[in-house]
């Protein structure tokens, strides 16, 4: 399914709509937690959930050199930054630092140091 959404969508809109699924998804999972309907954890949940569509991101961008596999690579470090910040503000400190990391390895070596910092400015 989300392999199918990265091939339609691209990585950035697939990514985004990813993230609005598994928000939607993480608070119907806690509001049955809280009434003891599901025992799952939802942060557990969401964690899995971007950690596969990190790994398909990665499945994607490699074999594409020259400009079509750069534009790729961008897109992919601009996904893991959102999933990056979407495990934050669920307080999913050690996996959103982790998606952070690959965003910042994917875009310097997509972009540059200078390119990458200028973009955070």
């Amino acid at each position: 399914f989300v392999r199918g959404r990265l091939y339609s969508l691209g990585p950035e809109n697939a990514t985004r709509r990813h993230i609005n699924d598994c928000t939607l998804l993480f608070d119907k999972l806690g509001k049955l937690s809280e009434q003891k309907r599901f025992r799952t954890d939802p942060r557990k949940c969401i964690i899995l959930a971007y950690e596969k569509l990190g790994d398909l991101l990665s499945t994607e961008i490699t074999g594409n050199d020259g400009e079509e596999g750069r534009i790729l690579t961008i897109e992919a470090g601009r996904a893991h930054f959102e999933m990056g910040f979407s495990l934050a503000e669920k307080r999913c400190w050690k996996s959103a630092i982790t998606h952070w990391e690959k965003s910042k390895e994917l875009l310097v070596a997509s972009l540059g140091m200078i390119e990458f910092v200028a973009a955070i400015l």
